[in-house]
Parts: C-alpha cells; sequence; structure tokens
C-alpha cells in the first residue's frame, strides 16, 4: 500500500489515442491501490466509444469543455459544461461529441483496472499529437481485449443504418419490425419489440 500523493500538473501524464479519442493520465490503480483511476478525455468532433457494458467499474463523467451527448440504454442526455453523470456496472451506454467543436471531460472508474485495456490498445501520443481517426484495425483491437477486462460491446456486423419500420432478422426464422435505432459513434442499437442488437456501421 502506498502514501504517496499522486500529482499531475497541466499537461503531465502519459497520453493515448483510442478509437479517436485522446486520454490522459492522471491516476492509474498502481498509484491508488486499485480503488479508482481517473483520465482526462479530449473528444474530438464526431467521436466517443461504441456501446458497451462493465461489469466490474462503475463510470463517472465530468463535462469540462464543449458539449457530450450520453445514452444509457434507451435514455439520452445531451450535458454541457458542467454536466456529471455516472453510469452503474451493467448499463450499456455510450458518449459521442455530435459537435463541430472538440470536447474535454474528466472521467473516473471505479474500481480501478479498464485504464490498462486503454494502455494496451491505444496508441502513445506525444503532448501535442492528435490520434487519426479509428480504423478497422483499431476497431477490432478494442473488441479482443475488451472482454479481457470484463467489458462487452455488442457483437458487430457490418450494414446500413435501419430506420422504423424496417425489418430485421434476429434468428433464421424470425423477422421483426424496427421500433427505433440509436447512433452512438460508428455503431448503432436497434430496437425491435424486446430485441435489441448492435451494428457495426463502416
Amino acid at each position: 500500500m502506498t502514501n504517496s500523493q499522486t500529482i499531475r500538473r497541466p499537461g503531465e501524464g502519459r497520453r493515448i489515442g483510442i478509437v479517436g479519442d485522446v486520454y490522459r493520465f492522471l491516476a492509474t490503480g498502481e498509484e491508488t491501490d486499485g480503488k479508482y483511476a481517473t483520465f482526462e478525455a479530449l473528444v474530438p468532433p464526431g467521436c466517443g466509444p461504441p456501446p458497451h457494458i462493465h461489469s466490474r467499474e462503475e463510470e463517472s463523467f465530468l463535462v469540462l469543455e464543449g458539449q457530450i451527448a450520453f445514452q444509457n440504454g434507451e435514455e439520452r442526455l445531451v450535458a454541457d459544461v458542467g454536466t456529471f453523470v455516472n453510469m452503474p456496472v451493467g448499463s450499456l451506454h455510450c458518449f459521442k461529441n455530435e459537435t463541430d467543436q472538440p470536447a474535454r471531460m474528466l472521467i473516473s472508474v471505479a474500481p480501478a483496472g479498464l485504464e490498462q485495456m486503454f494502455l494496451e490498445v491505444g496508441q502513445p501520443l506525444d503532448d501535442a499529437e492528435m490520434t487519426p481517426p479509428p480504423s478497422r484495425a483499431d476497431i477490432d483491437k478494442l473488441l479482443e481485449a475488451a472482454p479481457r477486462y470484463g467489458v462487452e460491446i455488442m457483437p458487430p456486423r457490418r450494414g446500413s443504418i435501419p430506420r422504423p419500420g424496417d425489418l430485421v432478422a434476429v434468428s433464421s426464422q424470425f423477422m421483426l419490425v424496427v421500433v427505433s435505432a440509436i447512433r452512438c459513434g460508428q455503431f448503432v442499437k436497434i430496437m425491435a419489440g424486446g430485441f435489441s442488437r448492435t451494428i457495426l456501421v463502416l
């Protein structure tokens, strides 16, 4: 157990690029005895992670600059500066910067551990370097690593964005009518009655 304090001055901390966003780590589990991890997230226009579920940690967000659209299940929230959001364990959620200006957030996970997935999957960045838009290879890398960290990302497949009234196949024997479709980054969650599926739009 450590008793030393952790200090990160402006601009300090490891920076990585992951699925289009830039994360700067302020405190990791190694520094908090595994209790929590905190990082700054720079979210460029149009960026944000795909819909996912955490089985181990709660995740909280504080919007510092810009505006972020959060999706928690079927509930949507457009969050301005100063808005705090906490996503409980087991919730299907995502966020996206839907504006034409960068957004910045403070993100914490408790307990710690998820930051290790970001460090594994992400691309190390220099102080002033920005991350390129995510490629299919970047997304595949994230999809492969996520289950090892207790994160479920809905199995993606290629496809177009469905519209209410469209028919979707849910098995070899059943088709359902789409009730609604929620876009989150490059992913779209479709709802049809009590059934939902997430598809990847490339």
